[in-house]
């Protein structure tokens, strides 16, 4: 029989059920799915590299960060990481403007606030 889009994967299950596990050994050129006792999902790598899964929701943004001692850039090029715990009136009055880069000229902690400056968007 062939699979149309919308079949389920396995006949007659809506779900896959996935037992927790420790990070197993890699098997080369194949990738494997599952759980930690963590509750996140991760991948493997055929070369045994494992990637978290992360979700990106309207609890979660996603930006990249250059670690570095002096300076923190933004940018493509780095390490994906999460936000969590923001309220919505964090990002308030915050605009973006589509195909412009985003210039962080200062950050400051105002009593537990994080402010951003940024210049390209015009916004704090």
């Amino acid at each position: 029989m062939v699979k149309q889009v919308g079949d389920p994967v396995i006949e007659g299950q809506t779900t896959i059920l996935l037992a927790e596990t420790t990070t197993p050994t890699a098997i080369t050129n194949y990738g494997q799915v599952y759980f930690k006792n963590d509750n996140r999902m991760y991948i493997q790598d055929g070369a045994g590299v494992e990637h978290e899964i992360v979700e990106v929701d309207v609890e979660h943004g996603e930006m990249f960060l250059d670690g570095n001692g002096v300076a923190t850039t933004i940018t493509a090029a780095s390490k994906r990481v999460a936000i969590e715990g923001l309220s919505s009136s964090h990002l308030a009055n915050f605009t973006f403007v589509a195909s412009a880069n985003g210039i962080i000229t200062d950050t400051a902690n105002n009593g537990g606030t994080l402010r951003i400056t940024d210049v390209a968007h015009g916004r704090t």
